[in-house]
């Protein structure tokens, strides 16, 4: 399965292009901390479903797919860490919470469809 025809990993890129361009105005001593941890976070996100995506077993695939959606939670409390500290403005929170939901919500969609086709080959 090609990683870019899946809907979960098209979602994270836009994620990640948005925490990118949200995290380029933190303050530069931000730089080797929270700034750092939540791009390794977001960036996780893709590179887990399509490192996945290589994989020929549905039930190693979700495994990974496990791990996407831990790393969104990840991201999703830095962010929150971020907008604490008042480096994210409401409006860029707004938009980064709806792209959050939409990029859980299509990894929810994509483990459910993995779990139904790892439950009919386990059934032979």
């Amino acid at each position: 399965m090609d990683h870019r025809d899946i809907e979960a990993y098209k979602k994270a890129m836009e994620l990640i292009i948005a925490v990118y361009g949200v995290s380029s105005r933190f303050p530069v001593d931000e730089r080797d901390g929270l700034l750092r941890q939540i791009r390794s976070s977001v960036t996780e996100i893709a590179t887990n479903l399509a490192y996945g995506a290589t994989m020929v077993d549905h039930g190693e695939f979700a495994h990974y797919v496990a791990l996407a959606e831990g790393k969104v939670g990840e991201t999703e409390c830095g962010l929150a860490i971020a907008r604490g500290l008042h480096y994210v403005d409401d409006e860029a929170n707004a938009t980064l919470a709806s792209i959050i939901e939409d990029v859980r919500s299509s990894i929810r969609t994509l483990r459910v469809q993995l779990r139904r086709k790892s439950s009919r080959y386990s059934m032979f």
